[in-house]
């Protein structure tokens, strides 16, 4: 089979050539020359589809990021550092998760990220509407989100593994100007016997959240 990648012009002068040549040998009743073209007609056919097959992905996934996009989901690189933004809290533990989980899957799903997190630092922060009726009251202890299983999906698709040894995790909540949970995946384990090293990272993180969306 034929290794050559066409692009969208060769595909177009390619089958046209064929279609001559083909016509000619119909027309001169050349049989040995036929069955040769006809094996690469073939393989010309499977390069077709492939192109096709992959501009159809790419054109799909475009649609798909930008409809993410307009829902309020994003995906950020700074440095080492990634950032993602889900519009919406998380729900309870044991709550319904689906609305979530998916829309995050496929967002990572698209970055197609190479390079794994070993050690690293996640930061999940529960930003509540502040404009919301008893915004107050509305904030919820971090032992009853349901955080595993957005953990899970961030283990699938950025680290080699979320274990403890490798992975610590910090909870904050602030009021915002909307209800969404920002996540910062940092580099890095934090040694929470290190107060000062605790303290300065949350500042630096809650600055940049802040600022970044």
């Amino acid at each position: 089979m034929s290794t050559t990648t066409f692009s969208k012009s060769d595909i177009k002068k390619t089958a046209i050539e064929l279609a001559v040549q083909v016509d000619r040998c119909l027309d001169a009743d050349d049989s040995v020359e036929l069955k040769r073209l006809c094996g690469k007609t073939h393989d010309f056919a499977i390069e077709a589809r492939r192109y096709y097959r992959q501009s159809e992905a790419v054109d799909n996934a475009e649609e798909l990021r930008d409809e993410l996009r307009a829902q309020g989901y994003k995906f950020e690189r700074q440095g080492g550092t990634v950032w993602i933004t889900i519009p919406l809290l998380l729900p309870k533990s044991g709550g319904d998760v689906d609305f979530i989980i998916k829309p995050l899957s496929e967002l990572l799903n698209l970055e197609l990220v190479r390079e794994r997190f070993t050690e690293c630092t996640i930061v999940y922060q529960q930003v509540y509407n502040r404009r919301r009726q008893n915004a107050a009251s509305r904030m919820r202890d971090s032992d009853n989100l349901e955080i595993r299983c957005v953990q899970n999906v961030i283990e699938r698709y950025l680290l080699t593994s979320d274990s403890a040894n490798l992975c610590a995790t910090v909870h904050l909540s602030r009021p915002g100007e909307c209800d969404e949970t920002c996540i910062a995946i940092f580099p890095g384990k934090l040694s929470i016997a290190d107060i000062r090293e605790v303290l300065a990272i949350l500042s630096y993180i809650t600055v940049h959240l802040h600022a970044l969306y």
